[in-house]
Order: structure tokens, then C-alpha cells, then sequence
């Protein structure tokens, strides 16, 4: 069955588009407390970049999501200088919403926590959303044109 796109359908697509074009853009990556999440803008499946400081090698960097471990990375004795241990970790937010990503660096052998980063919050949006630029309520009105 097709759909015959009215003239109110097409004004609505004007306007997602000027908005859309009009959307200020967001500073590049997210910093707090010596934890880095890059990106822009966060969406469902995507990959990004969690970047800490172990501080010294030999030691595990634990990152966290809303409290919920995600990954671990460990350092060689020796790697990088004191203080300056920088540590990875590819993450993919698997849902919508506020994330919360901290970072808890531990000795592998007492499991005590020597240090923590961060914590930075960040809100993750639907492919559909990262799609019209995150405008609330357009995604009903332009799916009922299809």
C-alpha cells in the first residue's frame, strides 16, 4: 500500500532538517577527573574509546558502567613512567540512557583499589534518534509517513 506524502508531511521533513542542520555540535570527547570517554554523541552499538591513567605499571584499570563492570585492563611493570600509565578500553553501550563510566585501578595480586577516575556521565541515544538528531517527538510523526 503506498502513501501519499502531503504537503504538512513535507513541511515536517523541512523543519527536522533545518533543525537538524541547525543543531549546535558537541564538543569533541568528555573528560572528568582523568577519565576520557570519546565521541561526540553516543549511539546504541557503537564503539568508543574509554581512556585512563593506571598511574604505575603492574597494576589492573577495572572500567565500570552505572556500577556494573564492563572490562579490565592490566599494565606490565615498567610501562609508561610513574604517573603517566595510560590505559584503554573499546566500549559499546548496548542500551538508551544515562551511563555513568568510572574507572577503579587495583593491585591484580591484593585486589585492594589504588585509585579511581572519573566518573563521566553521558547519555547513550537510539541509531534512531542518532539519525534526526535526537528531536524529541519526531521520530512518530516522520515514521507515520513511510
Amino acid at each position: 500500500m503506498k502513501k501519499i506524502i502531503s504537503g504538512a508531511g513535507l513541511g515536517v521533513m523541512g523543519l527536522a532538517a533545518a533543525a537538524i542542520a541547525a543543531a549546535p555540535m558537541a564538543a569533541a570527547d568528555t573528560t572528568n577527573s582523568g577519565l576520557t570517554v570519546t565521541g561526540t554523541q553516543w549511539v546504541v552499538g557503537q564503539s568508543y574509546t574509554l581512556l585512563a591513567n593506571a598511574g604505575v605499571g603492574g597494576l589492573t584499570a577495572h572500567f565500570y558502567d552505572n556500577g556494573v563492570e564492563i572490562g579490565s585492563v592490566g599494565t606490565s611493570l615498567g610501562q609508561g613512567s610513574p604517573g603517566n600509565v595510560p590505559v584503554t578500553w573499546a566500549w559499546k553501550p548496548t542500551t538508551t540512557g544515562a551511563h555513568t563510566i568510572t574507572e577503579k585501578t587495583m593491585d591484580p595480586i591484593l585486589g585492594n583499589v589504588i585509585g579511581t577516575e572519573g566518573p563521566v556521565t553521558i547519555t547513550v541515544i537510539s541509531q534512531w534518534d542518532s539519525v534526526v538528531g535526537g528531536i524529541p517527538g519526531i521520530g512518530p510523526v516522520l515514521g507515520s509517513l513511510s
